[in-house]
C-alpha cells in the first residue's frame, strides 16, 4: 500500500480536524451537562470515585472525591480513561478533575480514527466514511458526556474499522489490541469476541494456523475476563431474563401501545391483573403471579420482604424463589413448539425495529420536564428510526456484496443481537442495550465496502 507524503495530506487532514472541532463545539454546547441514569457506580467503583444515585456530575471534581483506599483495577476500558484522564490531570496540577475534558478526550480518539481510515481511501469513499462517520457521532456524541461503559464502545469504532484495514496488510496486533478495548468496553460485548475471530481469518493476508490459536485464545481470555469483572447481578438478570423476558413474549408485548421500555413497563404494572391472565397456568412458581414482572420493583421488593416481619414471603419462599432462578427453569420455559417459539422471535425482533431509542432518562431525571433544540428534536427523530436503520442497513449491504464472505459475519452478527439482548436481560432496558451495538453500524455498515476482496482499493 502506497500512502500519500504529509504534505500531500495536509489538505485532508486540515478538513478532518475542522469537522471533528466544529462538530465537537456544537456538540459540547448542544449537551450542557453531565448526563447519569444511575449507572456511573458499574464504571466509576473501581477507580474509588464516588458518584451518588442519579447525581449529576459537577463540572470540575474535587480530588478529595476519589477514595484511594477503595482503588481496585478499572474493571472496563471506560474506567480505565478515566483513570488515564485523572492522572494526566493530577500531572499537571489541576485543582480538581474536569469531567468535561473527558468529552474532548473521547471525540479526539473518535475523530483520530476516522482520519486514519481515510488515509486508506480514494476520494468518494473519504466522503462516504465521513458522512458515515460524522452522523453517527451526531447521534451519539451525548455519550461522550458521561461514564457510561457505552462512551468508549463509540469512540473505539472508527479505529475498528481502520484496524481491520491495517489486519489486511498484515498488522495482526494492532486489530488485536483494539479488538480487545472494544470487548473489555462492557460485559455486553463478549458477543463481539467469535466475530472477531471470524474477522480475523477473513482479514489476514496470509494463512497462519499459530497466529489464528493466538488470537482466538487472546480473544477469549480477554473476553472471559470481562464477563467476570462486568458480570455482578446474577440474581436481577435471571429474575429479568425469565419473568420480563419470557413473560413480556407470552403476553405479546409486540402489541402493546408502548415504544419504549419505560412505556411498556408501565402498560405492564398498569393492567397486570389482565395481562397475566394470559400466562397464568404458565406461572413457574404456582404461588405467585410473577410473569411480566421485573425485578425493580417486584424481584427486589418480594426480596426484601423476607427480611422483614412481612408474611407476604417467607425466607423459605425467598430461598424456593432463588433455587428456581436457574438456566434449567429458563430453558424448561422457552416453547418446544416451533410456532410458539418463532413467536417469541418475532416479538424480538419486531420490538427492535418499532422501538423509540431516544431515552430521554439518560440525559434527564424521569419524571421532569425538559426543553428540545432544535439539534435534541432531530436527533430524536432519528433516534425513532435506529431499529430499522440498525436492521435493515446491513442487509441491504449484504444483498448488494453476497458473493464474498464478510458480509455474511455482518448479518449474522446483526441478526444475533437482538436474541443475545433478549437472552441477557430480557426487555429490560431492552433500547438501552441494544445501542451499544447500533454505535457500530458504522464499521460494519463500511466493513463489506472497504474490504480488499470487494470495492475496496488503495490508490
Amino acid at each position: 500500500m502506497s500512502y500519500l507524503t504529509l504534505k500531500e495530506n495536509r489538505p485532508l487532514i486540515l478538513t478532518v480536524i475542522f469537522l471533528a472541532f466544529s462538530s465537537s463545539v456544537l456538540m459540547d454546547a448542544d449537551v450542557e451537562q453531565m448526563v447519569n441514569n444511575g449507572d456511573y457506580w458499574r464504571v466509576t467503583r473501581s477507580i474509588g470515585l464516588v458518584i451518588e444515585g442519579w447525581t449529576i456530575p459537577e463540572k470540575c471534581i474535587s480530588w478529595e472525591s476519589f477514595q484511594s483506599k477503595k482503588f481496585r483495577k478499572p474493571s472496563s476500558t471506560m474506567a480505565s480513561l478515566i483513570l488515564v484522564a485523572g492522572l494526566t490531570q493530577k500531572l499537571f496540577q489541576t485543582d480538581c478533575f474536569i469531567t468535561n475534558s473527558l468529552f474532548w478526550a473521547l471525540s479526539a480518539i473518535y475523530w483520530l480514527g476516522v482520519l486514519l481510515i481515510l488515509f486508506h481511501l480514494t476520494y468518494w469513499k473519504r466522503i462516504l466514511v465521513l458522512i458515515i462517520f460524522s452522523v453517527i457521532y451526531f447521534i451519539f456524541s451525548y455519550y461522550f458526556k458521561s461514564y457510561y461503559e457505552e462512551a468508549s464502545v463509540l469512540a473505539l469504532s472508527p479505529l475498528m474499522l481502520h484496524s481491520y484495514l491495517r489486519l489486511q496488510e498484515g498488522k495482526y496486533f494492532y486489530y488485536l489490541a483494539i479488538s480487545c478495548l472494544l470487548i473489555f468496553s462492557k460485559a455486553q460485548m463478549i458477543l463481539l469476541a467469535p466475530f472477531v475471530i471470524i474477522l480475523f481469518i477473513f482479514g489476514s493476508p496470509a494463512f497462519s494456523k499459530l497466529k489464528y490459536i493466538t488470537v482466538s485464545s487472546l480473544v477469549l481470555i480477554v473476553a472471559a475476563i470481562t464477563f467476570s469483572t462486568g458480570s455482578k447481578s446474577p440474581i436481577p438478570n435471571m429474575y429479568n431474563r425469565i419473568f420480563n423476558g419470557l413473560g413480556w413474549s407470552l403476553q405479546h408485548v409486540e402489541n402493546w401501545p408502548a415504544s419504549n421500555f419505560n412505556e411498556r413497563h408501565h402498560y405492564f404494572y398498569t393492567n397486570q391483573a389482565s395481562l397475566q391472565k394470559i400466562t397464568e397456568e404458565k406461572e413457574p412458581i404456582s404461588e405467585l403471579q410473577l410473569l411480566g414482572t421485573s425485578f425493580w420493583p417486584t424481584g427486589s421488593e418480594l426480596m426484601e420482604k423476607s427480611t422483614t416481619n412481612d408474611s407476604t414471603l417467607t425466607n423459605q419462599n425467598k430461598e424456593a424463589l432463588v433455587r428456581q432462578l436457574s438456566w434449567w427453569l429458563y430453558l424448561d420455559m422457552i416453547p418446544k413448539n416451533p410456532l410458539n417459539f418463532g413467536a417469541i422471535l418475532a416479538s424480538i425482533y419486531r420490538l427492535v425495529l418499532t422501538s423509540d431509542y431516544s431515552m430521554a432518562y439518560i440525559r434527564w431525571k424521569p419524571h421532569t420536564s425538559y426543553s428540545t433544540t432544535g439539534l435534541e428534536h432531530l436527533r430524536y427523530i432519528i433516534h425513532r428510526y435506529l431499529g430499522a436503520i440498525f436492521i435493515l442497513v446491513p442487509i441491504a449491504i449484504f444483498w448488494k456484496t453476497h458473493k464474498i464472505k464478510t458480509p455474511l459475519v455482518v448479518a449474522g452478527f446483526y441478526l444475533s443481537v437482538p436474541i443475545f439482548v433478549f437472552v441477557g436481560d430480557g426487555f429490560y432496558e431492552f433500547e438501552k442495550h441494544i445501542i451499544p451495538y447500533v454505535m457500530l453500524l458504522g464499521f460494519f455498515l463500511l466493513l463489506p465496502i472497504l474490504h480488499k476482496n470487494t470495492i475496496f482499493a488503495c490508490k
